[in-house]
């Protein structure tokens, strides 16, 4: 259980999306349309540190090659710069959107000179390809976060980077989110997804793939992983939601899950 009521530390998240308090944050996720901004944050936390207390194992058991897929704005080279001229750090996500990123990395004066970045539109082009010529080693044992992406991208593109994911060497792990099909919520957690999926199509990112969290997990396994835990809202509360305000309970319909090789 964790024992302070912050799930995850980010000093950077905020510098880098230019909100300079909580409650321009706060006000700013109203405007997605979403019912519970507070719940929405809490989950955006507990995605990141579960997905890097999933690293912290691999790195134990030996794993020296971490990938960042749909990278967006994570912040953890900026965090633990130590942790990127230790492993190789490679932080994946659209040219666009890399773009922008490395652009405010150097409008705040901050520097990442260890990390790989490689442009990849996930619906278009060839992961593998595209890592091999940037000098990413496939045949190492690899630990891929894929957080934020499933959603965003058709089924048969989700298929091919998670049987990418499962040809890696034994060791390897991926833990990725994943948004849980309407028809078996709770209408209450099904009115919160429909939310913020039509806040999230009026930006023009529409939802296209939506998960069976059983019949995921039968997938992995089909696919060749070999352990698979699912971070289900119960375990959520749990290991992470100590000191949470009453209100900030785990999401149904945004859930996580580990794969191992």
């Amino acid at each position: 259980m964790h024992e302070s009521a912050h799930i995850h530390a980010d000093d950077f998240a905020q510098r880098l999306i230019g909100i300079h308090d909580r409650n321009q944050l706060i006000e700013g996720l109203r405007q997605w349309n979403t019912p519970s901004a507070a719940r929405v944050c809490a989950y955006f936390a507990l995605r990141h540190r579960f997905a890097e207390d999933q690293l912290q194992h691999a790195l134990e058991r030996g794993v020296r090659q971490f990938i960042l897929l749909g990278a967006g704005l994570d912040s953890l080279a900026l965090r633990r710069p130590a942790l990127a001229k230790e492993v190789r750090l490679v932080e994946v996500d659209h040219p666009d959107s890399q773009r922008w990123k490395l652009a405010r990395i150097e409008e705040l004066g901050l520097e990442t000179p260890s990390v790989i970045y490689v442009g990849v539109d996930f619906g278009t082009e060839s992961l593998a390809v595209r890592l091999e010529d940037s000098g990413v080693k496939l045949d190492q044992p690899t630990y891929f976060s894929w957080l934020g992406v499933t959603q965003y991208i058709d089924r048969a593109a989700c298929d091919a980077t998670l049987r990418l994911i499962a040809g890696r060497p034994q060791g390897s792990e991926v833990v990725l989110d994943f948004i849980v099909r309407n028809d078996l919520l709770a209408p209450p957690e099904r009115a919160f997804s429909e939310a913020a999926a039509g806040g999230s199509a009026a930006r023009g990112e529409p939802w296209l793939t939506y998960f069976d969290p059983s019949e995921l997990e039968e997938h992995l396994a089909e696919l060749g992983f070999t352990k698979i835990e699912r971070l289900t809202p119960q375990l959520a509360a749990s290991r992470y939601y100590a000191g949470q305000p009453a209100d900030v309970t785990p999401l149904e319909a945004w859930q996580l899950v580990s794969a191992k090789i």
